[in-house]
């Protein structure tokens, strides 16, 4: 056997025993904990920016996980109560979700109520007592006298309070809240609590509507994916009893995973449309369209080996860097094509004496890839 023989067995063993190890290397990886999708990953952990704190701690606010779903019938009619119990109760069986509950069910209201009631002092006397001293302060009274005002004035204000048709669901309670805490709170809170309430009417025709609360961030891969199929579990065990109901429903993570599904979309027809431009390239300048193929191997092998040690070397790495990463591989084409395109400086003359003839402007063009590449760190 050759001297070019020995070394070209020599070189293709090692090569294989390099994709050997990377496919298996691959095949180990966990990609989906590996792998980030998340935008706040971009985001230094140490950044002091006022704005980019405020984006960071409004993406993990509790409120961001909140998915609100609407469940109706085949011909689109509201379905019924039960049928709302029934999911949120599925829903909240299921790890991706924190917790979730039927807007049409009494029982958290009455909880609320109830927890309110015996927190009455500690929650809403403060506000009470401030709204008082500004109503004395208006009166131009003396604050020493303020007690016996305000004494009087609670007086007045229950009187003309039992005087209304108001009091009477407030009458088993009123002797131990006198000062009119709860009515008062729940007086001011009428508005909101109305949006949660079924409208006048029957039930039966009432919006069957569930608040629920994811467990991860919505613009997380693990708060996208598996709540939506914990949505359909959900649907399909409700459906058990109520077989003809259907649901609707709007959260952070329906958009986050409508926008990647669109931007893994673009990239992959962008990069469909860059294969094709340089088979185009190849199949009008290189005459002999065949020996080009010498230049797939290379390549591929070039991004086996950048996987390979991106996700060995770090922990957790973005999906842009994949991005950046395809972009360095296009990079890698262009100088397989340069070395491919130039003539041999004499008949017969060996690859390597071409490399190290040619060695100079790839460096120089290598160079002005990294400078142009590392200003993006800045």
């Amino acid at each position: 056997m050759t001297t070019h023989h020995r070394r070209k067995w020599l070189g293709a063993s090692v090569l294989g025993a390099a994709m050997l190890f990377g496919a298996v290397w691959l095949a180990r990886v966990d990609f989906q904990r590996k792998i980030s999708t998340d935008v706040l990953d971009l985001l230094p952990t140490g950044e002091r920016s006022p704005e980019l704190a405020m984006m960071r701690a409004l993406a993990s606010e509790a409120e961001a996980r909140v998915m609100l779903f609407v469940l109706t019938d085949a011909a689109g009619a509201p379905a019924p109560p039960g049928a709302a119990r029934r999911f949120a109760a599925e829903l909240a069986r299921r790890p991706a979700f924190a917790q979730a509950l039927a807007l049409n069910d009494s029982a958290p209201f009455n909880a609320l109520g109830h927890e309110l009631f015996n927190l009455r002092f500690t929650l809403l006397f403060p506000q009470w007592l401030r709204g008082r001293s500004a109503a004395y302060s208006e009166t131009g009274g003396d604050p020493a006298h303020m007690a016996d005002w305000l004494a009087g004035d609670a007086a007045d204000r229950l009187g003309r309070f039992l005087a209304t048709p108001g009091a009477l669901p407030y009458e088993d309670a009123l002797p131990s809240d006198p000062l009119l805490l709860v009515p008062d709170v729940i007086d001011r809170a009428r508005v909101g609590l109305a949006l949660l309430q079924p409208p006048a009417g029957s039930t039966d025709t009432a919006p069957a509507r569930v608040w629920a609360q994811t467990t991860a961030s919505p613009l997380r891969e693990e708060g996208q994916q598996p709540v939506f199929a914990a949505i359909g579990q959900a649907l399909a065990s409700t459906r058990g009893e109520y077989p003809r109901i259907d649901v609707a429903y709007t959260g952070v993570n329906r958009f986050a995973a409508a926008s990647k599904a669109r931007i893994q979309g673009e990239l992959a027809w962008l990069n469909t449309l860059s294969i094709a431009a340089v088979l185009a390239v190849v199949l009008i300048f290189v005459r002999r369209t065949r020996r080009a193929l010498h230049l797939v191997p290379p390549v591929l092998l070039a991004v086996l080996g950048a996987w390979v040690c991106t996700t060995a070397v770090f922990e957790r790495v973005h999906i842009l860097v994949f991005v950046v990463g395809s972009l360095l591989t296009g990079v890698a084409v262009d100088y397989g094509f340069y070395l491919y395109m130039q003539a041999p400086a004499a008949p017969g003359e060996d690859y390597w004496d071409k490399v190290r003839r040619l060695r100079k402007p790839l460096v120089s063009s290598c160079l002005t890839t990294v400078a142009g590449f590392s200003l993006l760190l800045f």
